[in-house]
């Protein structure tokens, strides 16, 4: 390999963080294909909803004859009693507009000794009940915890749910995590082949790059794994990151916080960039951080350091005099 491909191969991020990124992206993509082709089940298939014998996440029906106000709201869901025509009742959430739907059982609810309603077939998973749905349903209607797991069971009939949406809500939201990460994967990615670019360039435009190149594989000759930083006595590479940085085009060296890895210390370069070059949060990287300052205080006597607008303003001014010429 040669040396001009052993830097940007340093510099730039591992081919499995690209790949990986195609493949969530892909996956993404197919999963939103198989949410949008996926079908609703059969009303044929669902089975009677019978709380003492339906199982839980089972597609069923039951047929109402007569539905209860409102008895408790529960994480934004509407629960409502259903009654059929043997009198077997059981707890199902409703939207509000399937329940205004139910006109003439929610007439039979109010006066079960009038006409009664003809069935409405109602199809949705059977559910366990939240932990608390016992003790608000006895202030609603006066039983006891045993006496309403005796009436109810410990499931419910979940109207808003059905296989197909429960399919489809589970794809879209694996389609949506994994756009997510390989969107930032990608985004991860450019912003380090960006900088790479950039970075060579300006080592060409100085005229280094060929020593540069060279430094680093003198340096990475003979090792099995490659460090995350390499410093030589005149360029500064760090892996995976898009850096390769002549010494001499730093004009402020700081230490300053990066959002989510802590402290690290910061080059700002005489064509405007500021970089991350190594974590001081660990003895290892401190020990780095040192050995960085040194071989830029000998090659830049001049350089910034520290933070601070009055050093930040300096810097700026040094930029727009090299960006002049």
């Amino acid at each position: 390999m040669d040396s001009g491909t052993v830097l940007k191969k340093y510099i730039s991020t591992p081919r499995a963080l690209r790949a990986a990124a195609w493949i969530l992206a892909t996956a993404s993509l197919l999963m939103a294909v198989l949410a949008a082709f996926t079908s609703a089940p059969e009303p044929g298939s669902a089975a009677p909803f019978v709380p003492g014998s339906s199982e839980k996440g089972q597609y069923c029906c039951f047929d109402a004859v007569m539905v209860s106000p409102c008895l408790f709201v529960y994480s934004k869901k509407y629960y409502f009693e259903l009654t059929d025509a043997n009198g077997s009742a059981v707890i199902a959430s409703m939207n509000l507009p399937e329940y205004y739907s139910m006109a003439k059982q929610r007439s039979a609810y109010d006066d079960p000794t009038g006409v009664s309603a003809p069935p409405k077939r109602l199809f949705g998973m059977a559910r366990k009940l939240p932990g608390n749905a016992s003790e608000i349903i006895s202030k609603t209607t006066g039983l006891s915890a045993e006496e309403l797991k005796g009436k109810y069971g410990v499931l419910f009939l979940d109207t808003t749910m059905t296989p197909l949406r429960n399919r489809t809500s589970l794809l879209l939201t694996f389609s949506l995590v994994t756009d997510i990460i390989g969107c930032t994967l990608l985004i991860i990615d450019l912003a380090a082949t960006l900088k790479a670019r950039r970075s060579l360039r300006r080592l060409e435009r100085l005229g280094s790059l060929e020593k540069a190149q060279y430094d680093l594989a003198a340096a990475l000759s003979g090792l099995e794994k490659f460090p995350p930083e390499i410093l030589t006595r005149s360029h500064i590479f760090i892996k995976g990151e898009g850096i390769a940085l002549d010494i001499r085009d730093i004009s402020w060296i700081f230490e300053a916080n990066y959002p989510k890895k802590g402290p690290y210390l910061w080059a700002g370069t005489a064509d405007g960039r500021e970089l991350p070059l190594v974590t001081t949060g660990t003895e290892e990287g401190r020990l780095t951080a040192e050995s960085i300052l040194l071989a830029v205080r000998n090659a830049v006597p001049d350089v910034l350091e520290g933070t601070g607008e009055d050093n930040r303003r300096k810097w700026k001014d040094k930029t727009r005099e090299e960006g002049s010429r």
